[in-house]
């Protein structure tokens, strides 16, 4: 999904058409939101730590914004992607390769972004939500010697866990998405009491259900539940 420009037009147009047309559990308006991942720059959460995160469009001297921000190495990842395609962990040399052969692709915008040691040593959480509840959590890690947690870079088996997150972290990172959602994916690194924001999915988001089949019956009943209130409202 979102590897080039057609498909993620397509995309574009049938959210457009499906917010005219259909009722879907998370609006279009919602789903079309986290498509582009610089919303992270708009992100500003009491008690949760957001990378920084540098937009790169055609201008931009990766060098020059790895120096401003007292980077050796940085994330460079696409705006708009999945499955870690064209993820990629630059050092100083890359950058300015980068600078001067150019990015991969230029049909969206790229971003920078700090490196997080902890999606490294502590892997990364991914939280579970339906109807504003955490309903299950999950722990990915990465292989040896890589830090991408991605299923094509082969990382260890998911595996539910247990998270402890203060509720007000919890309000925080829900009241930053856009109303109206049932069902989401919030990624995040849990490092001692620190709790860093990777991610927010609200469009197609992997939600482990095999692992956790009460949260998948719990999705199925919020379903019904506003399938019903539809229903009545339409009457």
């Amino acid at each position: 999904m979102w590897r080039d420009e057609t498909t993620y037009t397509q995309y574009v147009r049938w959210l457009e058409w499906a917010e005219r047309e259909l009722f879907l559990l998370n609006p279009p308006s919602v789903a079309a939101w986290s498509l582009n991942k610089l919303y992270i720059t708009e992100l500003s959460i009491p008690g949760v730590r957001v990378p920084t995160t540098v937009r790169v469009q055609r201008s931009t001297s990766i060098s020059a914004s790895m120096l401003e921000n007292g980077w050796s190495h940085a994330v460079l990842k696409p705006a708009i992607g999945a499955d870690g395609d064209l993820v990629v962990l630059v050092d100083g040399p890359r950058a300015a390769q980068l600078d001067t052969d150019g990015l991969p692709h230029s049909w969206c915008d790229w971003m920078l972004q700090e490196f997080v040691p902890g999606v490294r040593s502590r892997g990364e959480v991914s939280l579970v939500f339906v109807g504003g509840e955490l309903l299950h959590a999950v722990l990915k890690r990465p292989s040896t010697g890589e830090w991408r947690v991605n299923s094509q870079f082969d990382p260890q088996p998911v595996e539910l866990t247990t998270v402890t997150i203060p509720p007000e972290l919890i309000s925080g990172i829900l009241d930053a998405v856009p109303t109206g959602w049932l069902y989401l994916r919030v990624d995040v690194v849990i490092d001692n009491d620190e709790v860093t924001l990777l991610e927010i999915e609200t469009g197609d988001p992997k939600l482990w259900f095999a692992l956790a089949p009460p949260t998948a019956a719990a999705l199925a009943n919020a379903i019904d539940g506003e399938a019903r209130q539809r229903l009545h409202a339409a009457r």
